[in-house]
Protein backbone atom coordinates (compact mmCIF):
# COMPACT_ATOMS: atom_id res chain seq x y z
CA UNK A 1 0.00 0.00 0.00
CA UNK A 2 3.05 2.08 1.22
CA UNK A 3 4.60 1.61 -2.65
CA UNK A 4 1.35 3.28 -4.25
CA UNK A 5 1.57 6.35 -2.23
CA UNK A 6 5.29 6.99 -2.19
CA UNK A 7 8.45 6.50 -4.39
CA UNK A 8 9.76 2.53 -3.81
CA UNK A 9 13.13 4.31 -2.63
CA UNK A 10 11.00 6.13 0.06
CA UNK A 11 8.76 3.25 0.82
CA UNK A 12 11.48 0.94 1.54
CA UNK A 13 12.94 3.19 4.41
CA UNK A 14 9.04 3.57 5.86
CA UNK A 15 8.75 -0.42 5.61
CA UNK A 16 10.92 -1.22 8.54
CA UNK A 17 10.02 1.86 11.04
CA UNK A 18 5.91 0.70 10.71
CA UNK A 19 7.13 -2.71 11.54
CA UNK A 20 8.52 -1.17 14.79
CA UNK A 21 5.90 0.99 15.48
CA UNK A 22 3.52 -2.19 14.70
CA UNK A 23 5.47 -4.27 17.12
CA UNK A 24 5.50 -1.72 19.58
CA UNK A 25 2.10 -2.44 20.31
CA UNK A 26 2.27 -5.73 21.56
CA UNK A 27 5.33 -5.12 23.66
CA UNK A 28 3.46 -2.27 25.58
CA UNK A 29 0.05 -4.92 25.56
CA UNK A 30 2.78 -8.08 26.64
CA UNK A 31 4.06 -5.77 29.10
CA UNK A 32 0.89 -4.28 30.65
CA UNK A 33 -0.21 -8.12 31.08
CA UNK A 34 3.02 -8.89 33.20
CA UNK A 35 2.48 -6.16 35.34
CA UNK A 36 -1.02 -6.86 36.15
CA UNK A 37 0.11 -10.54 36.36
CA UNK A 38 2.70 -9.40 39.09
CA UNK A 39 0.49 -6.60 40.70
CA UNK A 40 -2.53 -10.00 41.14
CA UNK A 41 0.32 -11.86 42.75
CA UNK A 42 1.96 -9.61 44.72
CA UNK A 43 -1.87 -8.79 46.13
CA UNK A 44 -2.38 -12.63 47.12
CA UNK A 45 0.88 -12.88 48.42
CA UNK A 46 -0.50 -9.42 50.40
CA UNK A 47 -3.36 -11.17 51.31
CA UNK A 48 -2.28 -14.12 52.49
CA UNK A 49 0.46 -12.41 55.06
CA UNK A 50 -2.85 -10.57 56.29
CA UNK A 51 -4.73 -13.75 57.16
CA UNK A 52 -1.66 -15.90 58.33
CA UNK A 53 -1.08 -12.46 60.82
CA UNK A 54 -4.65 -12.32 62.14
CA UNK A 55 -4.82 -16.08 62.61
CA UNK A 56 -1.75 -15.94 64.69
CA UNK A 57 -3.19 -13.20 66.59
CA UNK A 58 -6.09 -15.31 66.73
CA UNK A 59 -4.29 -18.14 68.55
CA UNK A 60 -2.19 -16.21 70.38
CA UNK A 61 -5.34 -14.45 72.16
CA UNK A 62 -7.03 -17.97 72.87
CA UNK A 63 -3.69 -18.93 74.67
CA UNK A 64 -3.43 -16.06 76.37
CA UNK A 65 -7.18 -16.67 77.33
CA UNK A 66 -7.23 -20.13 77.83
CA UNK A 67 -4.24 -19.80 80.45
CA UNK A 68 -6.13 -17.82 82.51
CA UNK A 69 -9.05 -20.15 82.65
CA UNK A 70 -6.38 -22.89 83.98
CA UNK A 71 -3.95 -20.93 86.41
CA UNK A 72 -4.22 -23.03 89.28
CA UNK A 73 -7.18 -21.77 90.95
CA UNK A 74 -9.99 -23.98 92.36
CA UNK A 75 -12.37 -25.33 89.53
CA UNK A 76 -15.55 -27.09 90.72
CA UNK A 77 -17.26 -29.89 89.46
CA UNK A 78 -20.81 -30.62 90.65
CA UNK A 79 -21.37 -34.82 90.27
CA UNK A 80 -24.93 -36.65 90.60
CA UNK A 81 -25.01 -40.44 91.52
CA UNK A 82 -28.44 -43.02 91.92
CA UNK A 83 -27.84 -44.97 94.86
CA UNK A 84 -27.39 -48.33 94.21
CA UNK A 85 -30.56 -50.81 94.44
CA UNK A 86 -32.34 -47.62 94.73
CA UNK A 87 -33.71 -47.67 90.71
CA UNK A 88 -35.20 -51.18 91.44
CA UNK A 89 -37.51 -49.84 93.87
CA UNK A 90 -38.95 -47.80 91.18
CA UNK A 91 -37.93 -44.07 93.11
CA UNK A 92 -34.37 -44.14 92.51
CA UNK A 93 -32.36 -41.59 95.37
CA UNK A 94 -29.18 -39.75 94.51
CA UNK A 95 -26.23 -38.37 95.98
CA UNK A 96 -24.08 -35.32 95.37
CA UNK A 97 -20.54 -34.82 95.35
CA UNK A 98 -18.70 -31.57 95.13
CA UNK A 99 -14.76 -32.22 93.15
CA UNK A 100 -12.22 -29.81 92.94
CA UNK A 101 -9.97 -30.27 89.84
CA UNK A 102 -8.18 -27.10 90.62
CA UNK A 103 -4.56 -26.83 92.35
CA UNK A 104 -5.49 -24.40 94.95
CA UNK A 105 -8.18 -25.13 97.96
CA UNK A 106 -11.63 -24.18 97.44
CA UNK A 107 -13.16 -22.82 101.24
CA UNK A 108 -16.57 -21.65 101.68
CA UNK A 109 -18.50 -23.25 98.91
CA UNK A 110 -22.31 -22.20 98.39
CA UNK A 111 -24.34 -23.57 95.49
CA UNK A 112 -27.27 -21.88 93.83
CA UNK A 113 -30.98 -23.38 94.73
CA UNK A 114 -32.55 -24.62 91.46
CA UNK A 115 -36.40 -25.10 91.53
CA UNK A 116 -38.31 -27.68 89.64
CA UNK A 117 -39.84 -27.01 86.27
CA UNK A 118 -43.65 -26.07 87.64
CA UNK A 119 -41.95 -24.24 90.16
CA UNK A 120 -43.28 -26.11 93.01
CA UNK A 121 -40.27 -27.79 94.89
CA UNK A 122 -36.84 -26.02 95.67
CA UNK A 123 -33.84 -27.80 96.02
CA UNK A 124 -31.28 -26.61 98.05
CA UNK A 125 -27.63 -27.52 98.62
CA UNK A 126 -25.62 -27.04 102.27
CA UNK A 127 -22.46 -25.25 102.73
CA UNK A 128 -19.06 -26.89 102.35
CA UNK A 129 -16.56 -25.56 104.38
CA UNK A 130 -13.26 -26.49 102.80
CA UNK A 131 -12.50 -28.87 99.03
CA UNK A 132 -8.82 -29.35 99.13
CA UNK A 133 -7.53 -29.83 95.46
CA UNK A 134 -7.44 -33.11 93.57
CA UNK A 135 -10.46 -33.91 96.53
CA UNK A 136 -14.27 -34.43 96.44
CA UNK A 137 -16.97 -34.03 99.01
CA UNK A 138 -20.19 -35.37 99.61
CA UNK A 139 -22.66 -32.31 99.37
CA UNK A 140 -25.84 -32.57 101.57
CA UNK A 141 -29.23 -31.37 100.44
CA UNK A 142 -32.43 -30.75 101.18
CA UNK A 143 -35.92 -30.41 99.29
CA UNK A 144 -39.20 -28.57 100.06
CA UNK A 145 -42.08 -26.82 98.48
CA UNK A 146 -41.66 -23.60 97.41
CA UNK A 147 -44.25 -20.91 99.19
CA UNK A 148 -45.08 -20.76 103.19
CA UNK A 149 -45.77 -22.70 105.00
CA UNK A 150 -43.36 -25.02 103.22
CA UNK A 151 -42.77 -29.11 103.61
CA UNK A 152 -40.16 -31.37 103.27
CA UNK A 153 -40.26 -32.87 99.86
CA UNK A 154 -38.50 -36.40 97.93
CA UNK A 155 -35.60 -35.70 95.11
CA UNK A 156 -38.20 -38.02 93.37
CA UNK A 157 -40.95 -34.92 93.94
CA UNK A 158 -38.87 -32.20 92.66
CA UNK A 159 -37.41 -33.84 89.35
CA UNK A 160 -40.78 -35.26 88.01
CA UNK A 161 -42.30 -31.99 88.85
CA UNK A 162 -42.50 -30.88 84.77
CA UNK A 163 -45.20 -30.61 82.12
CA UNK A 164 -46.63 -33.99 79.99
CA UNK A 165 -44.45 -34.94 77.60
CA UNK A 166 -41.28 -32.97 78.70
CA UNK A 167 -38.18 -34.41 76.91
CA UNK A 168 -35.05 -33.02 79.20
CA UNK A 169 -34.84 -30.35 81.84
CA UNK A 170 -31.83 -28.30 82.97
CA UNK A 171 -31.00 -27.02 85.85
CA UNK A 172 -28.08 -24.45 85.62
CA UNK A 173 -26.59 -23.89 88.95
CA UNK A 174 -23.97 -21.31 90.07
CA UNK A 175 -21.47 -22.33 92.51
CA UNK A 176 -19.23 -19.22 94.39
CA UNK A 177 -16.63 -19.90 96.95
CA UNK A 178 -13.46 -18.31 97.55
CA UNK A 179 -9.81 -19.05 96.63
CA UNK A 180 -6.47 -18.48 98.72
CA UNK A 181 -6.17 -15.26 98.59
CA UNK A 182 -9.81 -14.33 99.51
CA UNK A 183 -10.94 -13.36 96.25
CA UNK A 184 -14.14 -14.99 95.38
CA UNK A 185 -14.42 -16.86 92.20
CA UNK A 186 -17.43 -18.70 90.46
CA UNK A 187 -18.41 -21.70 88.36
CA UNK A 188 -21.65 -23.10 86.80
CA UNK A 189 -23.00 -26.88 86.65
CA UNK A 190 -25.77 -28.27 84.80
CA UNK A 191 -28.01 -30.60 86.12
CA UNK A 192 -29.96 -32.98 83.39
CA UNK A 193 -33.04 -34.81 83.91
CA UNK A 194 -34.79 -36.78 81.08
CA UNK A 195 -38.45 -38.62 82.65
CA UNK A 196 -38.74 -40.77 79.89
CA UNK A 197 -35.44 -42.10 81.33
CA UNK A 198 -35.84 -41.16 85.10
CA UNK A 199 -31.80 -40.58 84.16
CA UNK A 200 -30.29 -37.87 86.59
CA UNK A 201 -26.55 -36.41 85.66
CA UNK A 202 -23.94 -33.56 85.95
CA UNK A 203 -22.23 -31.83 83.11
CA UNK A 204 -20.80 -28.38 82.53
CA UNK A 205 -22.76 -25.72 80.93
CA UNK A 206 -22.13 -25.59 77.42
CA UNK A 207 -21.81 -21.33 76.77
CA UNK A 208 -19.81 -21.08 79.63
CA UNK A 209 -16.35 -20.82 80.15
CA UNK A 210 -14.44 -21.37 83.71
CA UNK A 211 -12.58 -17.73 83.92
CA UNK A 212 -10.04 -16.30 86.44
Amino acid sequence: MIAFLVPPEVAVKIAPYQFIHYWHWYVWLIGALIIICIMVFEGGHKAERNMRGTLEARIKKLTEEVSTYHDGRPLLVLHVAVIAGSREKGKPEYVFYIQNCGQRTARWVTLEHAESGLKKYRLTFNLVSVVEPGKETHLGYEICTIGYPSSPATINEFLTDNQDNTYVVWYDIQIKFRDTDESMQEDTARLSYWPSEQAFSSSEVPYTRRQQ
